[in-house]
This record gives structure tokens, sequence and C-alpha cells, in this order.
């Protein structure tokens, strides 16, 4: 005995919908040893039930035995041997209800809203803004210390420009009164050498 029945149908051949629901009174005298796929030989919808039980409930329940009649008399066959190929989306009953498509999103239904950050990204952004803090406050200190160090410096830097202008000074006044066409120091000297009780330190002559 074979272990498996088929029941072929003819291709693009589907039961009804009321055929299927018949069948699956018989579900649980077949042990649910039921199974949906294709005929690989041409694609057709195929029905596999486990060979004892389906010899045994085609004995004793003659409703079972008249809906593989009228499948039979509609072209379905009942084979021993098959190239079965498992595919429970073969079943397309005529007369069901097709599954309904999912309407879709109105045009103004609103965005949804952004996920909120989790913990973790929270405490990563609270880290971040730290650290742009002490950045900023270690930037402003080093400014700080720059503009102290300008300021301690200004005083010595005023005492230097007017030691320079000091000394600036007293060289342009020698320089003028080296120049002034007067009377030198050695010729004065030597005038009154020559004659102390009758020179005076000044000369008044005149060419």
């Amino acid at each position: 005995m074979a272990p498996y029945r088929y029941l072929v149908f003819p291709p693009n051949r589907q039961p009804t919908a009321a055929e299927v629901a018949q069948l699956q009174k018989y579900a649980e005298l077949l042990d649910n040893r039921i199974a949906y796929g294709l005929n690989k030989r041409d694609g057709a919808l195929a029905i596999a039930f486990e060979g004892t039980k389906f010899d045994e409930v085609i004995g004793i329940e003659p409703g079972f035995e008249k809906l593989i009649g009228a499948w039979r008399g509609v072209g379905c066959r009942v084979e021993d041997h098959l190239a079965f190929i498992k595919d429970r989306h073969a079943l397309r009953p005529e007369g069901a209800e097709p599954k309904k498509k999912p309407k879709p999103a109105a045009a103004h239904q609103a965005e949804p809203a952004a996920p909120e950050p989790s913990l973790a990204d929270k405490h990563t952004a609270a880290r971040e803004a730290i650290g742009m803090s002490g950045l900023s406050l270690d930037s402003a200190l080093r400014q700080h210390e720059a503009i102290h160090r300008v300021g301690a410096a200004v005083p010595y830097a005023l005492i230097a420009a007017g030691t320079l202008g000091v000394i600036a000074m007293g060289v342009y006044v020698g320089q003028r009164m080296l120049s002034a066409g007067g009377e030198s120091r050695k010729d004065t000297t030597l005038r009154v050498m020559a004659d102390p009780m009758g020179e005076r330190l000044t000369n008044d002559s005149k060419e």
C-alpha cells in the first residue's frame, strides 16, 4: 500500500470555498494529515493525504467519499505517487472572500514623532556639553593670563622709555653746547694762566 494518496486537480482548477470547508470537517478523522501543494509536472493544485487514513475514511464516511467523487467528476484524479511540492499558498478556493488589503495611509496623516533619545545618548550629549564648557573656560583663562602679563610689563616698558628719553635729551643738549661757537674750556684755561690777575674767566674781547 502506498504511504500517500494525492488528489490532483486539473491545471487552473480550484475547489470551491464550500468544498474546502467540507473537507475540513473530516480533518480530525484524517488525523489532520492533509497537505496542500503543487503538482511539479504542471503546477496544478494537489492535496496530499496519509494513505491508510484516506482509504479508511473513504470507506466509513459517505460524505467524504461523495466529496472525492464530485472532484473526480470535474477531472480530478487520485494518484499513489506524485512529484509533490508542498505549498499552502497553492490552495486558492473559488468564491472565497479576497483578503483585504491594508488601507493606504491618509495624505494628511501626521508624520510619526521622532523617537526620544535614549539615556545613553543623553549621557553622551551631557559629556560633550561639559567638555565644550571646559574648553571655553580654559580659553578664557589663557586670555586673562595674557592680558595680565601685558599689564605687568607696561610699567617696566614706561621706565625704560623714560630712561632712554633722558639719555637722548642729554646727548642732544651736549651736542648743542658743543656746536654753539663759544670759547672752549682749553682756550679759557690757557688765557687765564697767561695773566691770572688781569684776565677774566669770560672772553669779552671783540675782533
